[in-house]
């Protein structure tokens, strides 16, 4: 008999980083490990006490690196699946930075399973790398019952930030201080984005 009404969450979370030891492994509690990282404060979404909320699972993740970050996140997703044992739980995913294509490949690979529901993606200042995650901003492929991105545009050309198709998508390059520098307004923005994910989060938990 299948369900009308939710009653597990997931919520999945995938951080920024640019180590190749990191990639796609999991972690409990976020610790900045980069000195870059403590510029600013990123008040990421698996930092929260979501205690509160009796039927939500939390999973924390390295953003997956390089070519074969597709395959690592496919099988993040199934590990994920596996261990929630619910079919018919409802998704929350979030990315940031680096960790942005990885939450999008994510939800791509959850979508998959018959009856299971994405209910939020939510992207900040995700960086898509030029010949090998840029295709994603035109071709998600899957969103949530809501899709969020956070993005600026001040960024190192390595990086490209911007709109993603069928995401409600927030520039926030006006709220970044002109004088910093690519990697510090990216981190910036990061920062904002996550606060913002956090309270999207929440609300899906309370309202979805």
């Amino acid at each position: 008999m299948s369900k009308t009404t939710p009653t597990n969450f997931v919520n999945v979370n995938f951080y920024g980083h640019h180590r190749s030891e990191l990639s796609g492994k999991q972690v409990g509690t976020y610790r900045p490990t980069m000195t870059d990282l403590n510029r600013f404060r990123l008040n990421v979404v698996g930092s929260m006490d979501l205690s509160k909320f009796k039927n939500v699972t939390v999973f924390n993740y390295n953003a997956a690196l390089g070519k074969t970050t597709p395959l690592v996140c496919y099988d993040i997703a199934q590990s994920v699946f596996d261990a929630v044992g619910d079919p018919y739980a409802t998704y929350l995913v979030t990315g940031y930075s680096s960790g942005g294509p990885s939450a999008i490949y994510f939800a791509q690979a959850i979508d998959l399973k018959p009856v299971t529901q994405i209910g939020y993606v939510g992207l900040s200042d995700a960086a898509f790398v030029p010949n090998e995650s840029q295709f994603l901003m035109n071709m998600p492929g899957v969103w949530g019952t809501y899709s969020k991105n956070y993005y600026q545009t001040k960024a190192d050309p390595s990086e490209i930030h911007g709109p993603v198709l069928n995401y409600t998508s927030f520039d926030l390059t006006s709220q970044i201080p002109g004088n910093l520098s690519a990697e510090d307004a990216h981190f910036k923005a990061c920062q904002i984005g996550n606060v913002k994910m956090c309270e999207d989060v929440v609300w899906c938990l309370k309202n979805l």
